[in-house]
C-alpha cells in the first residue's frame, strides 16, 4: 500500500468524522507504520482511562466469555464511580480500570498479555520472525500464553526462551523502562514466590 493511499484513507476519515465535520484541520507531521506504544504502567493520565484494546487486553482479558463479562462489568461499575465522586486523576482512574485476579498466576496471565502485545506492536518483522521460531517446538506454551492459560510450569521454559532469543539491548527496544521495571517489580514476585531460583539472573536481564 503506497503512502498516497494512506493519505487518501485519511483525508475521508478527517471528511467523514462527526469529530472533524466542519473543522479546518491542519496536519503538522505524518506518522505511517506502527508508532511504539507502551502498557498502561506509564500511559496513565488524568480524565482519560484506557481500556481493551488501548490498554492491551486481549479477549476481555480472560478465557472465555464469562471472564468478558465478569470484568468489563466490574470497571464500568468503577468508571461510574469515578464520574460521580469526580475522581479522575490518573491515579484514580488505573485503580477504576485495575482488575486482580487475586490469584498469583492468573495475574501473572494477565500481565504477560500486555506486555505481549506491546512487544508485537513494537517490533520488527525480524523480531517477530525470531519469535515465531523460537517457539515452533513450543507451540503449546505460545497457545497457553495468549489464551490466558499459562501454567506455572511454563514460567521458567517461557523466560529463558525470551532471554535466549533476544539481547538485553531488544528487550529496551520492544518495551519502554516502565515496563520493564514492572517485569522486575511484579512479575519478579511471582517467580519468587513460584521458587525459581533463576528468578534473579532472568530479572536481571529486563533491568
Amino acid at each position: 500500500m503506497s503512502l498516497e493511499y494512506l493519505r487518501e484513507d485519511f483525508k475521508i476519515l478527517l471528511d467523514k468524522s462527526s469529530y472533524t465535520l466542519g473543522k479546518e484541520i491542519k496536519i503538522k507531521k505524518e506518522f505511517f507504520g506502527n508508532i511504539p506504544i507502551d502498557t498502561k504502567f506509564s500511559q496513565s493520565v488524568n480524565r482519560v482511562a484506557f481500556v481493551g484494546d488501548a490498554r492491551g487486553w486481549g479477549r476481555g482479558f480472560g478465557w472465555g466469555f464469562s471472564p468478558i463479562l465478569d470484568n468489563y462489568t466490574k470497571v464500568a461499575e468503577n468508571l461510574s464511580e469515578s464520574l460521580i465522586s469526580n475522581k479522575l486523576s490518573a491515579e484514580d482512574l488505573e485503580k477504576a480500570t485495575d482488575i486482580k485476579f487475586k490469584d498469583p498466576l492468573k495475574d501473572l496471565n494477565l500481565c504477560l498479555e500486555e506486555l505481549m502485545i506491546v512487544f508485537l506492536v513494537n517490533s520488527n518483522v525480524d523480531d517477530f520472525d525470531k519469535l515465531v521460531k523460537v517457539f515452533s517446538p513450543y507451540h503449546e506454551i505460545l497457545e497457553r500464553l495468549g489464551t490466558f492459560r499459562l501454567l506455572e510450569s511454563d514460567i521458567l521454559p517461557l523466560m529463558n526462551l525470551v532471554t535466549s532469543t533476544f539481547s538485553k539491548e531488544d528487550i529496551e527496544r520492544l518495551l519502554p523502562r516502565e515496563d520493564r521495571r514492572f517485569v522486575i517489580k511484579e512479575i519478579g514476585k511471582i517467580l519468587v514466590d513460584f521458587g525459581l531460583i533463576e528468578a534473579n539472573k532472568i530479572l536481571s536481564f529486563f533491568s
